[in-house]
């Protein structure tokens, strides 16, 4: 979890996703899904221990929010 909040706070840089217009929220679901799909990446490395599942569950909500 800590993996997934830190790419979350330095792609965000201090902003709240609400405040970004569509283009800069669609920016940010990219970056976090290129980071997350990363095979060199740590969340890739402990998804594939089964440790953490949740980076999937993340970019669907920001894709959520970003859709409203």
């Amino acid at each position: 979890m800590q993996f997934v909040e830190k790419d979350i706070e330095e792609v965000m840089q201090g902003k709240e996703f609400e405040t970004l217009n569509d283009s800069q929220k669609e920016q940010v679901i990219t970056e976090l899904h290129n980071r997350w799909s990363d095979p060199g990446s740590e969340i890739v490395r402990q998804q594939k221990k089964g440790i953490l599942g949740v980076t999937s569950r993340y970019v669907i909500v920001l894709g959520q929010q970003g859709s409203e």
